[in-house]
């Protein structure tokens, strides 16, 4: 499974891109940056994110997580 983007994540999580990327830059969700800036997120690591903080986990990143396995 391809990794998520800053979009996809904030798409699921029901948040702005600011929030994702403050996650990201506090060391609260993992993730990297490509070379041209893009930030990246292993899809595995936005499930266990969004657990651990009591937010809802659609069933499409589910089954996404389901793949990776």
């Amino acid at each position: 499974m391809k990794p998520l983007t800053t979009g996809q994540v904030r798409q699921f999580g029901e948040v702005s891109y600011t929030t994702v990327q403050q996650w990201c830059d506090y060391g609260l969700l993992k993730g990297y940056k490509l070379p041209s800036g893009y930030r990246r997120f292993e899809v595995l690591d936005v499930v266990e994110f969004f657990q651990a903080n009591g937010m809802p986990v659609s069933e499409e990143l589910l089954a996404m997580s389901q793949e990776e396995k």
